[in-house]
């Protein structure tokens, strides 16, 4: 893998590699950064929460000093040499660890400053889905949002993702999304494998050619064939050339006829959009019942709230109405 990687962009070392900063791929850095530190046990030092021993003249502490001022300059070198160069130029000059740190984290972490804060957080209200992105790719970037956030007074709280990911996803997904905001004690995990799963299912329904509807012999269709063939002699156009199955094409709008019925799916990778468990169709769900019966309840209450309405309104007007006139023609 490391021979295709392009030596301008990627740091190469015997840990991993890393991708070097370019002034837009800070939060990735950092982190792979921070990982290669922690390997050599240098990113104490980084921070300044490791400190030199103090010198003294036993072996120990000069060994100990020693250890110390060479994963100190290793830290150092790892850190300009992960960067670009437009990046190198603000730390070229630079020896100590920790203020190569702070200077890159001062210059391109939008969290510490709060115009950047504000920055990020409205990056995070305007991202949209771009055509042809996965769904988990979108919502990784709205987790690097969020991440960059953390602790910080612009903070995006759990709630606040899970609404922006509901609220912004492609048309397809509203129906399963409509069923995901009924459960709402869903981890980000298992949205993001419920909607993956929906949005494979649709891609693979999109490119089967369409062929979505099973007809059989008995239906309107075979029977006007029958009749057609019969009755006009029109020999393979009719008859039961039309009557016999075959499977509607929704890419041409026309029916297949003389093909084998396709396979059935596999009912475990079924997902119901009834309840969005796996193993059934929605028609098939043991909770359709009760849903039903819900939505039925609540047209009820709403067309008794409205008849309710209207006969307080016609008795306020025949009270009105029988009111005794004193004359004025004005009703008390």
């Amino acid at each position: 893998m490391s021979s295709n990687l392009d030596n301008n962009t990627w740091y190469k070392w015997k840990y991993g590699n890393i991708k070097k900063l370019d002034g837009t791929n800070y939060e990735d850095w950092k982190r792979s950064v921070q990982s290669a530190l922690t390997v050599v046990d240098a990113f104490d030092i980084v921070t300044g929460e490791e400190q030199q021993p103090p010198v003294a003249n036993s072996t120990a502490a000069k060994a100990a000093t020693d250890n110390y001022r060479k994963r100190r300059a290793l830290a150092a070198h790892l850190l300009k040499q992960t960067c670009m160069p437009n990046i190198q130029a603000h730390v070229r000059d630079l020896v100590d660890p920790k203020e190569i740190w702070d200077t890159l984290l001062k210059r391109l972490d939008f969290s510490a400053s709060q115009t950047g804060r504000a920055t990020i957080l409205t990056r995070f209200l305007n991202t949209r889905p771009m055509t042809g992105e996965k769904v988990r790719d979108y919502i990784v970037q709205l987790q690097t949002y969020q991440t960059q956030l953390l602790g910080t007074n612009k903070a995006i709280t759990a709630g606040l993702l899970v609404n922006r990911i509901y609220d912004t996803v492609p048309a397809e997904f509203q129906n399963l999304v409509t069923i995901l905001r009924e459960q709402p004690n869903l981890t980000i995990e298992t949205i993001i494998a419920r909607l993956s799963l929906h949005e494979e299912e649709h891609h693979n329904r999109s490119s089967n050619g369409g062929v979505a509807l099973y007809t059989q012999g008995s239906n309107s269709n075979s029977g006007r064939g029958q009749g057609r063939g019969k009755g006009r002699n029109r020999g393979n156009r009719g008859g039961q050339s039309r009557g016999g199955q075959g499977y509607w094409n929704r890419s041409n709008g026309q029916q297949d006829y003389g093909q084998d019925q396709p396979n059935r799916r596999n009912l475990a990778d079924v997902v119901c959009y009834q309840c969005s468990k796996m193993g059934h169709y929605r028609r098939d769900c043991p909770l359709k019942e009760e849903v039903d019966e819900a939505i039925r309840a609540v047209k009820r209450q709403r067309t008794q709230s409205q008849s309710t309405g209207w006969q307080g309104l016609v008795a306020t007007n025949q009270e009105t109405s029988q009111q005794p006139d004193d004359g004025t023609g004005l009703i008390e």
